[in-house]
């Protein structure tokens, strides 16, 4: 890989070198490590102000982008107080809600199949490991490089019992009546601050007598205290996976929105470009590098969407 100058060489090309990308994600790095620390101090602040002043600064983070005023309440601690969503967001999520509504079916059958698939690599996976422990030697995949060992075996059985579950959970709650909302968060190319798939992410519908749709959400995140939670990469690793996964997940996270900023972050999956699409926008992983440096404090909230062929 060519080194090229301060402005336009790569941080993994020669560690040795010092370039503008890894400095700015450093400063970057800083300033949000700075917010989270301030954090504690601006929970109790707000959990100190009385009734009708925490309402009023619901209404003021209710004129926000409707994913900055979630994680704002979400850093703040102030939570689903006052909390309200704009029509405009209503409007196009209902749609969406609606359209999910309308393919359930379709749903139902991908489940199906996803579910059969996963049995099918549990079985495998079995059987596998059963020839492995008898002393057979199983052929080389060619993605792998190596002889799959019974560790390998193992790690596909647990990986789709997993999958299982969630298919059977998803299954289960369509048998209750619920419509199932995925996230939007890879398809997206809207305004990321205001993306359904970086506000609410997946949820279950139910459809009122009505007709419009209603949802009681939580406001978690998966990777919420990741720095915390994180284990090192186990072997020797080259210098770009080094750069790009450091041992704290927050850094990586920052690393990644800066090389996106710079428009220097390359496709994960060939041919799926994530351009512009706003789970993967710069803005959305310094969020990301915010939350995964405090623990999860999550909160409820209900969110009814209209019914858009109602509302015409």
């Amino acid at each position: 890989m060519e080194k090229g100058n301060y402005f336009t060489a790569r941080p993994f090309a020669d560690p040795n070198q010092r370039t503008f990308e890894e400095d700015l994600a450093n400063i970057v790095d800083m300033g949000v490590g700075a917010a989270a620390k301030a954090r504690p101090y601006l929970k109790k602040f707000v959990q100190n102000l009385g009734e009708g002043q925490r309402n009023m600064l619901g209404s003021v983070m209710n004129q926000l982008p409707t994913s900055v005023n979630l994680l704002g309440r979400y850093y703040t601690g102030l939570k689903d107080e006052n909390l309200e969503f704009s029509d405009r967001y209503k409007q196009n999520l209902g749609s969406m809600v609606q359209q999910a509504d309308a393919l359930s079916g379709t749903e139902r059958f991908r489940l199906r199949q996803q579910e059969q698939d996963a049995l099918f690599a549990i079985k495998d996976a079995e059987k596998n490991l059963a020839k492995l422990k008898a002393g057979e030697q199983l052929p080389i995949p060619p993605y792998l490089g190596r002889p799959l060992t019974e560790a390998d075996m193992r790690y596909q059985r647990e990986m789709n019992n997993h999958r299982l579950a969630q298919y059977r959970g998803m299954l289960r709650k369509m048998d209750e009546g619920k419509i199932i909302f995925a996230t939007q968060a890879g398809t997206d190319k809207g305004n990321p601050l205001e993306s359904t798939g970086t506000s609410l992410g997946s949820a279950y519908f139910t459809k009122n007598p009505d007709g419009t749709y209603s949802t009681t959400e939580d406001y978690d995140f998966r990777y919420a205290d990741a720095d915390r939670k994180r284990k090192p990469i186990q072997g020797p690793v080259d210098a770009k996976t080094e750069y790009k996964n450091p041992d704290r997940p927050s850094l990586g996270m920052v690393r990644q929105a800066v090389e996106t900023f710079l428009g220097r972050r390359k496709d994960d999956v060939p041919g799926y470009s994530m351009k512009d699409i706003a789970g993967a926008a710069a803005v959305t992983d310094i969020g990301r590098s915010l939350v995964s440096r405090f623990e999860d404090d999550p909160f409820t909230y209900t969110l009814t969407v209209p019914n858009t062929n109602q509302s015409k």
